[in-house]
């Protein structure tokens, strides 16, 4: 079998061998964030306890002098004590042979606390919301172990280098993802950053696509139908035309065991999803060979993240964070707006889904819902929603069906109110393009060129087909095919290009052989 050669780049797995069972303090007074900062630690094979107060977490450290802490992630902002009130207590007052280190996690901005007293006895810094690659970089720099962010976390909120952003402008990347959301997430990331996205469905869909096409990385999925991203990898390094291609894995996992099986598959690094855009251009500028290439006019020439009225999202939704949302796409409140009323289109009959699957004793697709669910959900900053999810998911992957019933109703309790806040954008965006319709007959000869136009853009790939697909509905109006319209509609927006090629000629086919 082909061995991936060594390079001189150190992968990101291999630090967190020598720190399982690293035990550590959860410091916060929200609940919430003690249960999304304890299943990331749980999830690194770390040992968990929590303190709600600063006061609780010194006593936890002072009773823990057999098994003491290692780490202890401290909120700032607490009844009592804050935290670093906390941190001097434990740094200067308790005397403990065993000193753990700590990491201040919080809301709020440098400049609310740098200069205040305890700052200099922390290790480092993190501010929520908090992404598991970035908490995972930083607990190994606070350990003493390299990891690939040429940043430290107090840096994490600066720019990219945009001398070396630019000198991987115009690679060609396959995207391998499954997920509808999660394709449209990446590529508009990746197309604002002058990149050329090809996408595959699947594992088997990627090898196909490599033996035909050039490539400069891949971004490989884990979790995906026919083949997985493993499966895909370990097959594409067998052949040595791609001993040097970078092939970097993209999952919500990040289980020790999940990072050491992505890196014995051949994979060169890992990228947490939800994807953090920062996180995604940083690892692209290390591993992509610095190069002059031609920018295409497929790929985006400019960043459309303010380009959508100031009004167009509500102040508050339901079950979602909208300003985590945003980040995890970059800024983009078109792009934003889009996922949320293509959640609530394409997710709003899931539990029902997963019951019927339960009770046909399909596991296996109760449990790929429950996945979906989990991965679209961080996407677009419903953070409840996602750790229900995630509960259901690994409870049927465990086969503990004594907990289905429990764990679906609450995964319903999150889900309906969250649903119900999004039909007002699915509505309003159903009235909005509705009102945009053509009346009266098309000019079949002006509206020609537009669907050269877009069948040069589905065979592309582009993502931008979508814009033109709507105008060439609108311009229509009454006039077309209207399943036909939707059908091509769906599909753009589910970057099923295939098929909108084959629905694309139909239509056009219907319209021109009877005019």
């Amino acid at each position: 079998e082909f061995e991936v050669p060594d390079t001189s780049k150190e992968r990101v797995f291999q630090p967190a061998l020598d720190l399982r069972g690293l035990r550590v303090l959860v410091v916060d007074d929200n609940a919430h964030a003690r249960e999304i900062l304890g299943t990331y630690l749980e999830q690194f094979s770390f040992e968990v306890d929590t303190a709600t107060t600063g006061e609780e977490a010194l006593g936890k450290l002072k009773s823990a002098a057999s098994q003491p802490f290692d780490l202890v992630l401290m909120d700032y902002v607490m009844p009592g004590m804050d935290g670093l009130q906390t941190t001097q207590q434990i740094k200067n007052e308790l005397k403990l042979s065993h000193e753990p280190k700590i990491i201040l996690v919080t809301g709020h901005g440098h400049e609310e606390y740098d200069e205040q007293p305890g700052v200099e006895l922390l290790d480092n810094s993190l501010t929520k919301p908090v992404n598991p690659s970035l908490l995972f970089d930083v607990i190994m720099e606070v350990f003493g172990h390299a990891v690939e962010r040429k940043s430290s976390s107090r840096s994490r909120g600066q720019a990219i280098d945009e001398d070396a952003l630019r000198t991987i402008q115009g690679a060609r990347i396959l995207l391998v993802e499954d997920n509808k959301i999660n394709q449209q997430v990446a590529s508009e990331l990746l197309e604002q950053a002058h990149m050329v996205v090809d996408i595959a469905n699947n594992g088997q869909e990627a090898l196909e696509k490599l033996e035909s096409n050039l490539y400069d990385c891949v971004l490989m999925d884990i979790q995906m139908p026919v083949m997985d991203g493993y499966t895909a990898t370990r097959t594409l390094r067998k052949q040595p035309r791609f001993a040097d291609l970078p092939v970097l894995a993209m999952t919500a996992n990040a289980m020790v065991e999940d990072m050491e099986e992505a890196e014995a598959a051949g994979m060169n690094a890992h990228i947490a999803k939800p994807i953090d855009p920062q996180d995604l251009l940083t690892k692209l500028i290390k591993w992509i060979k610095p190069a002059e290439r031609t920018i295409t006019p497929s790929c985006k020439t400019d960043t459309p993240a303010d380009a959508a009225p100031v009004d167009d999202l509500p102040d508050k939704l339901p079950g979602i964070d909208i300003v985590t949302g945003l980040q995890r796409v970059g800024g983009n409140r078109k792009l934003f707006r889009k996922l949320l009323a293509e959640f609530y289109l394409d997710h709003g009959n899931d539990i029902t889904a997963i019951r019927d699957a339960l009770a046909s004793g399909d596991s296996e697709l109760a449990q790929r819902l429950a996945h979906t669910i989990k991965g679209v959900a961080a996407t677009i900053g419903a953070e409840e929603l996602h750790l229900r999810a995630k509960s259901l998911e690994a409870a049927i992957k465990g086969s503990h069906d004594e907990h289905y019933a429990d764990l679906i109703t609450q995964l319903e309790a999150v889900m309906q109110p969250l649903l119900q806040g999004l039909s007002t954008i699915a509505s309003a965006d159903e009235t909005q393009a509705s009102e945009t319709v053509a009346s009266g007959p098309v000019d079949l000869d002006r509206i020609a060129p537009l669907f050269d136009t877009l069948n040069t853009m589905f065979e592309d790939m582009d993502p931008d087909a979508e814009e033109k697909v709507t105008e060439l509905a609108g311009q229509l109006g009454e006039s077309g095919d209207h399943q036909l319209v939707k059908t091509l509609i769906k599909q753009v927006g589910g970057f099923e290009f295939e098929g909108a090629v084959e629905s694309l000629a139909k239509l056009k086919k219907s319209l021109f052989d009877n005019r």
